[in-house]
């Protein structure tokens, strides 16, 4: 059987937790108030590691916590973490390696809310994705490796949202990744190596769908990035490194700017002069303003 089935009309925060080795899922937590997960396991299930859902605005919050080695191979679905919620979802040191269906998978179903993953790490999925999201308003992806997976590395979509990533490294997939968005694109920092088919494929088709990709390396992809924008929207290209087999960027629609003399290390903004007031008696003490009084 499962390892714990939780349903609560409100909040729920589970710490400091093991779900491991279960017949079924490892966690199902459904709620009607936010959901807090902080050091948990859910490692080596029949099914799948954890899912989470809530209603409400509620957001859901996962931290250092691993979701590795789940199985779901005999019903082909689910994921080492699974989750749906219409208010905002936060990861933050989540590991989900060698999962058989899914590596993460989330579904954010508010009209703006936005998913946030930060320092964490989804590799050798074996059937498909090492993170999928689908989401209504923004995506953001910092610090995240999605590597050695059968197919993505990461697939993002939004329908209303600037879709953010980098730094990150989605190397050995057959595709590094897949960025659908109304909103614009940024990658930054991105490194998306020895992919089987395509680097990046990324498709801004919104009104304000413009797509950036600065000091950023594809290297021994068949193709580094397959973009597709609408009339009069521009794909700008800053100091990136394409060393593919068969072409660096394919662009479909808009226009391309390339900036290859953009620095990718600027010095550090100078220090904002200020005042300070010693007080006592209402002497003045400066820096780089000229006080008097």
């Amino acid at each position: 059987g499962g390892g714990a089935f939780v349903n609560a009309g409100g909040a729920v925060g589970i710490q400091n937790s093991s779900f491991d080795t279960n017949q079924g899922n490892g966690l199902t937590v459904a709620s009607g108030g936010s959901i807090s997960l902080s050091q948990v396991e859910a490692n080596g299930n029949l099914l799948q590691g954890a899912g989470l859902s809530n209603t409400g605005t509620s957001g859901v919050q996962v931290s250092n916590s691993t979701f590795n080695g789940n199985d779901t191979s005999h019903v082909a679905s689910g994921a080492g973490l699974g989750l749906a919620s219409p208010g905002n979802i936060t990861l933050d040191g989540v590991i989900a390696d060698s999962n058989f269906y899914l590596g993460v998978d989330i579904f954010a179903s508010g009209a703006s809310n936005t998913v946030t993953v930060t320092n964490s790490q989804f590799d050798t999925t074996k059937t498909t994705d090492g993170l999928d999201v689908a989401a209504h308003g923004s995506i953001t992806l910092s610090t995240v490796d999605a590597s050695h997976n059968a197919d993505y590395g990461v697939s993002l979509t939004s329908t209303g949202g600037a879709v953010t990533v980098g730094p990150g490294t989605f190397d050995s997939n057959y595709d590094g990744l897949y960025i659908a968005a109304q909103g614009p694109i940024t990658l930054t920092d991105v490194t998306v190596n020895n992919s089987g088919n395509t680097g990046a494929t990324l498709a801004a088709t919104g009104p304000g769908g413009n797509i950036v990709v600065s000091c950023s390396q594809f290297e021994q992809d068949p193709f580094g990035i397959t973009a597709q924008l609408s009339a009069g929207h521009t794909l700008t290209t800053n100091a990136d490194t394409f060393a593919d087999l068969f072409g660096g960027v394919s662009l479909t629609g808009g226009t391309q700017v390339d900036n290859p003399g953009y620095d990718c290390n600027p010095p550090p903004a100078p220090a904002t002069p200020g005042i300070t007031n010693s007080g006592g008696g209402g002497g003045h003490s400066q820096t780089g303003i000229p006080v008097t009084g």
